[in-house]
């Protein structure tokens, strides 16, 4: 995102943007993997299926990905419900991470998604609904 000079919010908008445009499709790099037998090609990828997969909290220190905050997915979906293009949603890894470096995603996210009534940080996963 740095390198593209866009702020974590441009670059949600502008990738959605451009999926769009490309009439929802995805290119995949079939050829990448010769076991597979396919042609590289655009396969239909509509904006009801994206899911858009976000850094946890360990991803602020990191070089190796990127961290978006619920503020700036809370900017971008804003942008995509005016243009008429809202993916599916988004997605994080482990819920054992929420409060991970100060960053609530579930929380973050529910604030303008309002998926689950009454949410907040004091949420606790029990150890049997993760396995």
């Amino acid at each position: 995102v740095s390198q593209l000079d866009l702020s974590p919010s441009d670059y949600l908008i502008k990738y959605i943007a451009e999926h769009a445009a490309r009439g929802e499709q995805f290119y995949v790099q079939f050829e990448d993997d010769p076991s597979v037998r396919l042609q590289s090609q655009l396969v239909p990828l509509p904006l009801s299926k994206v899911v858009l997969g976000l850094a946890n909290g360990w991803a602020t220190s990191s070089s190796k990905s990127i961290f978006i905050s619920p503020s700036d997915c809370k900017k971008a979906y804003e942008s995509w419900t005016k243009a008429k293009t809202v993916p599916r949603g988004f997605m994080f890894w482990t819920i054992n991470e929420e409060g991970r470096n100060g960053v609530h995603l579930a929380e973050g996210l529910n604030e303008f998604l309002h998926i689950r009534p009454h949410y907040s940080s004091s949420f606790q996963v029990l150890p049997h609904v993760l396995h």
